[in-house]
């Protein structure tokens, strides 16, 4: 998004706040700028309408961000429901490169094989579900920050999970439709 548009969104937001009249938005804007800037205009505006929907106080950009990734679908992360899904479905063929990413991931952090020769399956599901719970709450976290701080952020994880975050086809950063 453009400085230009960045001051649009700001005097859109401005608008129903009359006690904004008398701030500089100047400041605002490159405050925006510098924290939501990387959204595509479209999905930012979008975004904002939905947070000056919700609440009756000026909007924070760490709230347009969270409500743009909410009207782009997050980054298709399954919920815990399809993880486990996936999990039963990986164990009984014996292999996951039909898994999501994320998924795939939590698996190959326990091990495959303990899945497939545990003597108790319940336990072994228990500890997925707390795995992969705990990690799907950390790459949602992930996703509501500035592209080039995910990349940070994702250090350390699979090429193939950093890709399907950040990658080109990355969901939060497409405008949609109206």
């Amino acid at each position: 998004m453009t400085a230009s548009e960045t001051g649009s969104l700001v005097k859109m937001a401005s608008a129903p706040f009359p006690a904004m009249e008398s701030k500089n938005l100047g400041d605002v804007t490159a405050s925006w700028q510098m924290t939501i800037g990387d959204l595509p205009f479209d999905l930012a505006r979008r975004a904002l309408l939905v947070v000056l929907n919700r609440k009756a106080f000026f909007p924070a950009p760490s709230e347009i961000r969270t409500a743009a990734v909410e009207l782009s679908g997050g980054f298709g992360l399954p919920t815990l429901a399809e993880a486990f899904l996936q999990l039963r479905v990986a164990v009984k063929r014996k292999r996951y490169n039909e898994c999501h990413v994320a998924v795939e991931y939590v698996i190959r952090s326990i091990g495959l094989e303990k899945f497939i020769h545990t003597e108790d399956p319940e336990v072994m599901y228990s500890h997925f579900r707390a795995a992969y719970a705990e990690q799907a709450h950390k790459l949602r976290k992930i996703s509501l920050m500035p592209v080039d701080m995910q990349a940070q952020a994702l250090t350390g994880y699979p090429i193939e999970l950093q890709q399907a975050m950040i990658g080109t086809e990355r969901p939060a950063l497409t405008g949609g439709e109206d």
